[in-house]
């Protein structure tokens, strides 16, 4: 954690963190926070940025959808080279390990 009042994702919530697979650490930024409904983070490393938005719908039966919007900016070359190596299937992998997270 780098930022935080209350220890957990908040408006403006700032934390870092490192996976080697996935390029340099990166800072994430929370830039909007509305419980039960929305959070949309900025992810950032010396390579790339990413934007979440994550939309969460009540499906009246005790369960609830989750809707995964992304942009994804390389910043430089080595960014490019990132983005171009990553295939479907680590992709797959990269959104289901979040998903956990």
């Amino acid at each position: 954690m780098v930022r935080t009042e209350t220890g957990i994702a908040e408006d403006n919530c700032i934390f870092k963190t490192s996976f080697p697979n996935e390029g340099p650490t990166e800072i994430w930024t929370v830039i909007r926070y509305e419980p039960d409904q929305l959070i949309e983070f900025l992810r950032v490393n010396e390579i790339r940025t990413i934007r979440y938005k994550i939309e969460l719908t009540d499906n009246g039966n005790g369960t609830t959808s989750a809707l995964w919007t992304q942009l994804i900016t390389a910043l430089n070359d080595q960014g490019n080279e990132y983005m171009n190596q990553v295939s479907e299937g680590a992709y797959q992998a990269l959104i289901k390990n979040l998903e956990r997270m």
